[in-house]
């Protein structure tokens, strides 16, 4: 790219204007726009047979193309819920940078936690479909969309599970960091179970018969347990 290009005088004051603006934006098509313009200003020039004494210096600046593609980057809040409980878990897109237009974002859906039987999506384009990708839309002039799920009532007791999004490639945006939000869905189920040691003891003999009642899940706070006598 040569340093300078001789143009006529009204020429280069409106080049100097409109660099001042790629330099502001630092956009790759205001970049593209002060190329052409200048190229078609120094045709003019020389078709005319003219040769100007004022010269237009280009900017250092514009010797770099910027990319000004956002950065998408997802996060989740509350970190886990109940799997019973109100709050929901919600992961927010964020892209940082250029709003205009809307953006669609890819993601993979991963975790211990199955979307068919575990929770319920919304607020995604596409969700588990075909399986393990979603889609989401971040809104013209917005910088961020979410997806919430809902975790699905049950009363098994069952191991935590988690629900995994990550930001995958695709167009009009970059990866960005965090790529990854892991939601837990915490088990708050108990199952509890009774039975006896010894199983049978003599009438008149010293060991009792004891019965225990087991909780498996949840042992936080005191429980209390209903049985019948036959």
């Amino acid at each position: 790219m040569p340093d300078a290009i001789p143009i006529l005088p009204a020429v280069n004051k409106h080049l100097r204007a409109l660099s001042t603006r790629v330099l502001r934006r630092q956009s790759t098509r205001f970049v593209v726009a002060f190329i052409a313009v200048a190229m078609l200003a120094t045709a003019f020039v020389w078709t005319r047979g003219r040769a100007a004494s004022i010269s237009f210096h280009w900017p250092a600046a514009l010797t770099k193309i910027t990319n000004d593609a956002p950065d998408v980057s997802v996060d989740v809040s509350p970190s886990s819920v109940a799997e019973d409980g109100a709050p929901n878990l919600v992961y927010t897109f964020t892209r940082n940078g250029v709003t205009t237009g809307a953006l669609t974002v890819n993601f993979t859906v991963g975790g211990t936690a199955s979307s068919s039987s575990d929770y319920t999506p919304s607020g995604a384009d596409t969700f588990d479909s075909p399986v393990g990708l979603g889609t989401v839309t971040i809104a013209d002039g917005s910088s961020t969309a979410t997806v919430t799920i809902d975790p699905t009532t049950d009363s098994t007791v069952e191991l935590d599970e988690t629900a995994i999004l990550t930001v995958t490639a695709g167009t009009g945006y970059n990866v960005g960091s965090p790529s990854a939000a892991t939601g837990t869905i915490t088990n708050d189920d108990t199952d509890v179970s009774v039975d006896v040691s010894p199983s049978s003891v003599t009438e008149d003999g010293a060991p009792n018969l004891v019965y225990t009642f087991t909780r498996t899940g949840v042992t936080t706070g005191a429980l209390t347990v209903n049985f019948t006598v036959g």
